[in-house]
C-alpha cells in the first residue's frame, strides 16, 4: 500500500486557513459555547486527529480565530489609509474592506474570557493596536475640520463594534426571518450612517431624560428578609450574566459562578436552580431590565422626539452597569433547551417591534432621515455591543459621556455638521 505523502507547508497553511474560516463562521453564528471541534472537523473534512495537528483545544482555536480577526482588521484599516486621503473615506473604506463580499469572515472579540492569560493579553494587545490606529485617524479628521468633535477612543471602539456586529446580526436575521440577507446592502447603510447619521437635523439640540438605573437594583431594607433574598438573587443573576457574556454560557460552569460570588454551588441551586433554570432566569432578568428602560422613554412627552436617542443612551448606561448588564440574548439561544427556544425568540421579537415603533415615531415628527427601518434595526444595537465587556470601575460621569458618544455615532455620523 503506497504511503501518504507528507503535507507540504502550503498544505498546512491551506488546512489551517480552512479550519479558522469554519471556526470563525461558527463563532459568528453561535458564540463560543456552541463552537464544537467535532462539528468543525466534520465541516472541513478532517479527522479529529488531524484537527489537533492545528489546535490543542477549543480555547486555542478561539485564540487563533481572534488573532486572525485582529490581523484582518489591521490590514483592512491600513489598506484604506493607503488608498484614501480623507478621514471619512478611510473609515468607510475600512468598513468595506473588512466586510466586503470577497473578504474573509471575522469574529467579534467578545467571549475573550475563555482564553488563558497569555493568549488573552496577546489578543487585547492586537485589538487595542487597531483601536489606537483608528482613533488617531479620527483625531486627524477632527483637527482638519473634516470630522465633528468626538471622543476618538470611544468612537473608534464603536466603529469596530459595528463591524463585528454586521456578520452576527445578518446571520440571526436570516435565521429568524428564514429569508436571505444581502450583507452588502447592510454595509452600504452602515457607511451612510457613519457618514451623516440617521438624524434629519444634525444640529438640533437633544432633550433626553437619563434614568437613575440604581433605582432598578433592589435595596436591602433592615430586618426585611424578602428584600435581602431578592437582592441576593439579583447578585447571582448579575454575576452569571457578566461571566456568560465574558466567557460563553456552556463554557462557564456553576462552580465558576459560585467561586466568583464566594458562595457554594448549593446556594445557587437554592436561590435560582440548575444551569438551565439559571440561563432562563438571566434572560428574564435581562428582559426585565430592557422593559424598565423602554417604558419610561416611551412615556416621555417631547411630541415623540428623541425617544430613540433616550432609549439608546439608557441602554448603553445599563450595559456599563455592574448589576444591570443584559445578557447577549441571541448568543445564548442555542445553549438553551430546544423546547424553550421559541420563548426566547418571542422575547427578542418584542424588542424588534419596540424599535420599529420608535423609528416610526421619529419619522412622524421629522426627526429621522429616510432610512430602511429593517436594516437600521439590524445595525443599531451593534454600536453599544462592546460596552458589555468594558471594565466596571469607571466613573459615572464617564459612563454617561460614553453613552452619549456611542449613541451619537449612528445618530449624527462622523462628518462635521
Amino acid at each position: 500500500m503506497p504511503k501518504t505523502p507528507p503535507m507540504t507547508k502550503a498544505d498546512v497553511k491551506l488546512g489551517k486557513t480552512r479550519l479558522i474560516d469554519a471556526a470563525t463562521r461558527s463563532l459568528v453564528a453561535h458564540g463560543v459555547s456552541q463552537t464544537s471541534l467535532a462539528k468543525i472537523a466534520e465541516e472541513t473534512g478532517v479527522t479529529r486527529a488531524a484537527l489537533y495537528y492545528y489546535v490543542t483545544d477549543r480555547a486555542d482555536l478561539v485564540f487563533q480565530v481572534y488573532r486572525r480577526s485582529c490581523e484582518l482588521l489591521a490590514r483592512g484599516l491600513e489598506e484604506a489609509v493607503q488608498s484614501q486621503p480623507l478621514a471619512i473615506d478611510r473609515i468607510t473604506g475600512f468598513v468595506s474592506n473588512v466586510l466586503g463580499p470577497d473578504a474573509p469572515d471575522i469574529a467579534s472579540i467578545t467571549e475573550i474570557g475563555i482564553l488563558n492569560p497569555a493568549d488573552k493579553e496577546t489578543i487585547q494587545g492586537l485589538h487595542e493596536g487597531v483601536i489606537a490606529r483608528l482613533s488617531a485617524i479620527l483625531k486627524q479628521g477632527t483637527e482638519s475640520g473634516e470630522l465633528r468633535p468626538m471622543d476618538h477612543d470611544v468612537v473608534a471602539r464603536t466603529v469596530i463594534s459595528l463591524i463585528g456586529w454586521v456578520p452576527y446580526t445578518c446571520f440571526w436575521t436570516e435565521r429568524m426571518a428564514r429569508s436571505p440577507i444581502d450583507k452588502q446592502v447592510v454595509v452600504l447603510l452602515l457607511n451612510d450612517l457613519l457618514t451623516q447619521g440617521w438624524s434629519k437635523d444634525r444640529a438640533a439640540p437633544v432633550s433626553v431624560q437619563t434614568l437613575n438605573l440604581q433605582d432598578l437594583v433592589t435595596q436591602i431594607t433592615p430586618f426585611d428578609r424578602d428584600s435581602l433574598a431578592k437582592a441576593k438573587r439579583e447578585r447571582i443573576l448579575a454575576t452569571a450574566i457578566r461571566l456568560f457574556n465574558w466567557k460563553g454560557i456552556d463554557t462557564t460552569s456553576l462552580d465558576e459562578i459560585a467561586a466568583e460570588l464566594k458562595v457554594t454551588k448549593r446556594t445557587l441551586y437554592q436561590r435560582v436552580g440548575d444551569k438551565e433554570a439559571l440561563i432562563q432566569a438571566c434572560f428574564d432578568h435581562s428582559d426585565w431590565i430592557w422593559r424598565h428602560i423602554y417604558q419610561p422613554v416611551d412615556a416621555q412627552a417631547l411630541d415623540g422626539r428623541h425617544r430613540l436617542t433616550g432609549l439608546l443612551r439608557n441602554l448603553a448606561l445599563a450595559q456599563q452597569h455592574t448589576d444591570l448588564q443584559p445578557l447577549r440574548a441571541m448568543r445564548s439561544l442555542e445553549a438553551y433547551a430546544p423546547d424553550n427556544q421559541s420563548y426566547l425568540r418571542k422575547r427578542v421579537g418584542g424588542l424588534t417591534r419596540a424599535f420599529y415603533q420608535l423609528f416610526e415615531q421619529a419619522n412622524e415628527v421629522g426627526e429621522m432621515r429616510d432610512v430602511h427601518h429593517g436594516l437600521l434595526r439590524m445595525i443599531i444595537l451593534g454600536a453599544s455591543a462592546w460596552l458589555t465587556g468594558r471594565p466596571q470601575n469607571v466613573e459615572e460621569r464617564v459612563k454617561l459621556q460614553t453613552s452619549i458618544e456611542v449613541s451619537d455615532v449612528l445618530r449624527l455620523g462622523l462628518k462635521a455638521t
